[in-house]
């Protein structure tokens, strides 16, 4: 009878350790697919982060390009405005010279 006791005694603690063996199956399970999940977000994220460096290298590179055009556009500016002052003054020149011709043709036709 004791043989057979411990016998079931000893089924019982097999049957234990066999449960308690699923249930840490089952957690390295749990763990192993958190993991891969965990893995997977990781690698998406690299894949964004390369995409915002891509994208802001782009960005910085067209700022240059824009930085270059306007320094080119400033200087065209300077020299548009220096043309346009002494076009004024070729006009103001030619203004004076036809008032001037105009009282002497005046004058001229009053002799007359």
């Amino acid at each position: 009878n004791s043989l057979r006791d411990e016998s079931v005694k000893q089924e019982q603690r097999l049957q234990n350790s066999l449960l308690e063996i699923e249930a840490l199956h089952k957690s390295i399970d749990a763990a192993n697919k958190k993991s891969r999940t965990q893995e997977k977000t990781i690698e998406h994220l690299e894949r964004e982060n390369i995409d915002i460096k891509d994208r802001l290298q782009t960005s910085l590179s067209n700022a240059s390009t824009i930085e270059a055009r306007n320094v080119i556009l400033q200087d065209s500016l300077e020299e548009s405005k220096v043309e346009v002052r002494e076009l004024k003054g070729k006009l103001n020149a030619v203004s004076e010279d036809l008032k001037h011709k105009t009282l002497q043709l005046e004058n001229r036709q009053n002799l007359l």
